[in-house]
C-alpha cells in the first residue's frame, strides 16, 4: 500500500452498525482508505496512537445558529469548537426576514468560506411568499435542499425578528413548495394559540414566575403540532424533519404517524439540554428555553 498521510492506530472504532471493534484507520487526502487489523504497521507520514480511546466518524450537526454573538465571526469560533469536539459538518439556520435568500446565502457562504474550519451548509428559514418563490433558484444555485419553518410564529410571536405572523394556509403552501423541489422541511412544532390562552390564565392568577413559562407550554401543545404538520407533509409528499422534540407525547405521535402514514419520510431530533436538564430539578428552575424544559419522565423512551 502507498504511504498514508495518517494512521490512527489500535483504537476502538465505532461504526453506524455492529459492535465497536479494535482497528487501525488509514487516511489519505482527507479520506479513509483502509480499515485494518490493529497493529497492522501500515506506512504513514504521521501516526496517532489511539489505544484506550474510541474512534468515531465525524459528526454531522444539522441544527446550529450563527450570528447571535459576534456576527459572521461566529463561523470562525463555532466551527473551531465543532472541530475540537469531533463535529466535521454543521448546518446553520439562516434568516432573512426582509430580504431574498439569493443575496443572503451568497453573502453568508462567502463569510463562512473565509472562516470555517469544517464543512458547512445552510437551512434558509422560510418566512414569506417571496421566499417560497425562490426555492427552485436556491436549489439550482446553491444546491439547497433543506429549509426551516416556525409553526409558532403566529400573531406577533416573530415580531422581534421582523417576521410577520403565519397561519395554517401558509404552512400548507410551504410544505407543498418544499415538496416541489424535492426538499426537506425542518419544523419547530408548537401551537402558540393555545399557549396564549394558558399564559393569560396564569397571569390572571398572578403567575409571573419563571416556572409559568413552562406551565404555559404543556407537552400536548407540541404533540398536537407534530400531528398537524405531519398530516400536511404526508398529503403533499414532503420529507419532514422535526427539530428539538421534548415530550413523550410528541414521540408517541411520531410513532403513530409512521404507522398511519407509511409513505411519509419523517425524522426527528432532540437537543442535549432536554436530556441533561429538567423542569422538576430539585434546585428549581434551571433554564428558560423554547420549547421549554420538561419533567424527567419525558427523557424516557
Amino acid at each position: 500500500m502507498d504511504t498514508l498521510d495518517l494512521l490512527v492506530s489500535s483504537g476502538t472504532v465505532v461504526r453506524p452498525s455492529g459492535d465497536p471493534t479494535l482497528a487501525d484507520i488509514g487516511i489519505r487526502d482527507g479520506r479513509i482508505v483502509a480499515v485494518a487489523e490493529p497493529g497492522s504497521r501500515l506506512p504513514a507520514v504521521d501516526t496517532i496512537d489511539a489505544r484506550g480511546l474510541h474512534v468515531f466518524p465525524g459528526v454531522v450537526d444539522p441544527h446550529q445558529h450563527v450570528g447571535v454573538g459576534s456576527g459572521v465571526e461566529d463561523y470562525r469560533t463555532d466551527t473551531a469548537a465543532c472541530a475540537r469536539g469531533g463535529v466535521t459538518s454543521a448546518f446553520y439556520m439562516t434568516m432573512a426576514p426582509n430580504a431574498l435568500y439569493g443575496d443572503v446565502l451568497a453573502e453568508q457562504d462567502a463569510a463562512a468560506a473565509e472562516r470555517a474550519h469544517i464543512d458547512y451548509g445552510f437551512h434558509p428559514v422560510l418566512m414569506s411568499p417571496e421566499h417560497l418563490g425562490e426555492l427552485p433558484e436556491l436549489r439550482e444555485r446553491f444546491g439547497t435542499r433543506s429549509f426551516k419553518y416556525y409553526m409558532h410564529f403566529r400573531g406577533d410571536e416573530g415580531a422581534y425578528l421582523g417576521v410577520s405572523g403565519t397561519h395554517d394556509g401558509r404552512l400548507y403552501e410551504t410544505v407543498a413548495a418544499v415538496a416541489a423541489v424535492d426538499g426537506l422541511l425542518m419544523v419547530h412544532a408548537e401551537n402558540p394559540e393555545v399557549v396564549w390562552v394558558l399564559a393569560d390564565r396564569l397571569r390572571a392568577d398572578g403567575r409571573v414566575d419563571l416556572a409559568a413559562w413552562d406551565d404555559a407550554r404543556p407537552p400536548f401543545v407540541e404533540a398536537e403540532a407534530v400531528r398537524r404538520v405531519a398530516y400536511f407533509a404526508d398529503h403533499a409528499a414532503c420529507d419532514l424533519y422535526l427539530v428539538h422534540m421534548t415530550t413523550r407525547e410528541s414521540l408517541d405521535q411520531i410513532r403513530a404517524c409512521r404507522r398511519d402514514m407509511p409513505e411519509l419520510r419523517l425524522a426527528a431530533e432532540t437537543c442535549p439540554h432536554y436530556l441533561t436538564h429538567t423542569s422538576d430539578d430539585p434546585r428549581g428552575v434551571v433554564g428558560k428555553v423554547n420549547p421549554p424544559l420538561r419533567r424527567a419522565e419525558h427523557r424516557e423512551p
